[in-house]
């Protein structure tokens, strides 16, 4: 009787915990960061700062706090001060001017309710109320949101009030030494009201932007339908296509350091009125926002004493980054000049050129020349390119002859040596496009992952593990694998492996048991069909020009010459290239060759969650044999 009494207790005791750990997954919504905070605390981690050894914690914060401001003036004190830029002969690229935007228009509940219930809800600690309070009674607060919204829409200033930030040192990497404050990157946050007034004011930009295509063709970061995952399917595309015609690609990757934070005001106005065409009230509102802010550092529960910013824009706001990415508009018109491919995600910039066996010489030299006005002009806008960061690398076929390892690129005084492999926008690109150390970080993270949910999994319903699962694992698995298309069985085993081994975890299968089942009754599609899913749907996207438009020109619709029966089928125009592993892997011939081959019924979809739903259908049963 004991005996049962007991085992009654701990069942009870599990259904209690599979129950709060059921809810507090489900109401993280998918939230990588919230997942991962609560598998941390089911494993009994706790989530310490690390910080650098004091006793007093406001010392602390306002040696922080000073070494932060300090930073920024010693890299603008460094940068030339009397250098001024003119573009001379880049004149006649440069566009004389745009229709302004004076005003904006202003908001109303509607509007606001959808902006506030798609932002992120962390509270500041100089919030007087709450964000969490706020969401939930919404429509309590919504009149006087929008009268303070509109206030500042119609007179031009933004309150002083949501102008100072709190900022807290984090730790760049961990096993950096905690005591160097050099390790530590600022990370600010803001008043929620501010961000609510940022986003409305951006929503406007970025319809002034898109109605008069004043962004950067070529600028990805921040905007709708554009990821770094599109900004790398660009670059490797015409890298393969190099590689393809017999020769090679060079790729420089340029990156500045304290970008946001060294911004000219000045300047930044300068450019927001002659290259996008705000005057009047919003110039005025902007410029408001920009000015007169603050921030001080939070150690613990105690923070510094506020310090004036002559610079920058915050990071971490809704605002910043926009005004950041306009900032740098007239970069393009130099790369432009000098007939440099680019492509540009924020304050990274990839600068890539194609070259042929006997013209090494000439690709050194443009890009030399190109990267001389480059850091002019970027001395001159207060902007400074960090040389330890900057990488460059020659792609080739492993079957050249072609040797590049004596060649190096001279940026200012420092010599650019090649490498193998750089790390570009979180992904690892080497000499051959083989993406195998790509692949094999990938595979590493997420199986310390699975080793964790291994862990916990008795704690967990199957609801709640697959959440936790695809959060941690199977989301890295999609993540960039449209640049795995066309790779062997040989490179693609280890994700295969991976793959199988969370499939077994969730659904508690023996690792002597046939996988295809398991994969089957998960509904999970295999690694390689997960990676055609991702090349048709991006088809899918440049078909209808919903995706970047440097993607949709990738894409041609085919047209016959005379009537045939394949006339109405939805047909794309498939390159013709030399190579199965490269020119057949680039995604002008993946995206074309695939989205011909699924049936016309699935491309006629006509939005793009019916499309997802009957092309995973499709691919599924392509993937296993269905018995009836």
């Amino acid at each position: 009787m004991d005996f049962n009494a007991c085992q009654d207790v701990k069942l009870a005791i599990k259904s209690s915990k599979e129950n709060a750990f059921k809810s507090a997954i489900q109401s993280c919504n998918g939230d990588q960061q919230k997942i991962f905070r609560i598998t941390d605390r089911l494993l009994g981690r706790t989530n310490q700062t690390i910080l650098p050894n004091s006793d007093d914690p406001l010392s602390l914060a306002t040696k922080f706090n000073n070494y932060f401001i300090k930073k920024i003036d010693d890299i603008r004190n460094g940068l030339n001060s009397t250098s001024s830029y003119s573009f001379g002969d880049f004149q006649s690229i440069v566009p004389d001017c745009f229709p302004s935007l004076s005003s904006f228009r202003p908001t109303d509940k509607a509007e606001l309710e959808k902006l506030i219930s798609n932002m992120n809800k962390t509270t500041c600690a100089s919030d007087p109320i709450p964000t969490s309070f706020i969401v939930q009674h919404l429509p309590l607060f919504l009149d006087n949101i929008g009268c303070i919204v509109n206030l500042c829409l119609s007179t031009g200033v933004f309150p002083s009030t949501c102008k100072s930030s709190i900022v807290r040192p984090l730790l760049k990497k961990a096993g950096l030494d905690k005591d160097d404050l050099k390790n530590y990157r600022p990370v600010a946050n803001l008043p929620f009201l501010s961000k609510i007034i940022e986003k409305v004011i951006a929503v406007r930009i970025n319809e002034h932007l898109e109605k008069h295509s004043i962004m950067d063709k070529f600028q990805s970061a921040y905007r709708k339908s554009h990821s770094t995952e599109t900004s790398l399917l660009f670059i490797s595309e015409h890298i393969r296509r190099s590689i393809d015609r017999g020769g090679g690609s060079a790729l420089l990757l340029l990156d500045l350091s304290a970008a946001f934070d060294t911004i000219d005001c000045d300047i930044l106005m300068d450019t927001l009125e002659n290259y996008v065409g705000l005057t009047g009230n919003t110039s005025k509102l902007l410029k408001s926002y920009i000015s007169h802010r603050y921030q001080c550092v939070k150690i613990e529960q105690t923070t510094s004493k506020l310090s004036k910013l002559v610079c920058g824009v915050p990071q971490g706001s809704v605002l910043g980054p926009l005004l950041f990415c306009l900032y740098l508009l007239p970069l393009s018109h130099i790369l432009k000049f000098h007939n440099m491919d680019y492509h540009i995600y924020a304050d990274d910039t990839q600068l890539f050129m194609p070259f042929q066996s006997g013209d090494m010489q000439d690709t050194i030299d443009t890009f030399e020349r190109c990267i001389g006005d480059i850091r002019h002009w970027m001395t001159s806008s207060k902007l400074k390119i960090n040389d330890a960061k900057t990488e460059l690398i020659f792609f080739r076929s492993p079957l050249s002859k072609l040797s590049t390892d004596d060649i190096s690129i001279q940026i200012g005084n420092n010599v650019i040596l090649p490498s193998d492999n750089v790390q570009n926008l979180g992904v690892v690109f080497d000499k051959h496009m083989t993406f195998e150390k790509q692949i094999g970080n990938v595979c590493k993270r997420t199986h310390f992952q699975l080793m964790n949910i291994r862990k916990i999994r008795t704690m967990l319903d199957d609801k709640s593990a697959a959440l936790v699962i695809h959060a941690l694992v199977t989301s890295r698995f999609d993540l960039y694998n449209s640049l795995l298309y066309g790779l062997s069985d040989k490179s693609l085993l280890r994700l295969r492996l991976t793959q199988n081994y969370a499939a077994r975890i969730l659904s508690n299968t023996s690792r002597y048991s046939s996988i295809t089942p398991v994969l089957r009754a998960l509904h999970w599609l295999p690694v390689r069909f997960r990676i055609r899913y991702k090349i048709v749907l991006f088809a899918y996207k440049c078909y209808h020009r919903i995706a970047p438009s440097y993607l949709c020109d990738l894409v041609i619709p085919y047209e016959s010459v005379r009537l045939l029966r394949s006339t109405n089928k939805m047909l794309l125009t498939v390159p013709k290239y030399r190579l199965k592993t490269q020119g057949e892997r680039s995604f002008s011939y993946a995206a074309s060759f695939e989205w011909n081959r699924i049936p016309l019924q699935i491309k006629q979809a006509n939005n793009i969650d019916l499309f997802k739903k009957l092309l995973k259908t499709h691919l599924f049963q392509k993937a296993f044999v269905v018995v009836h």
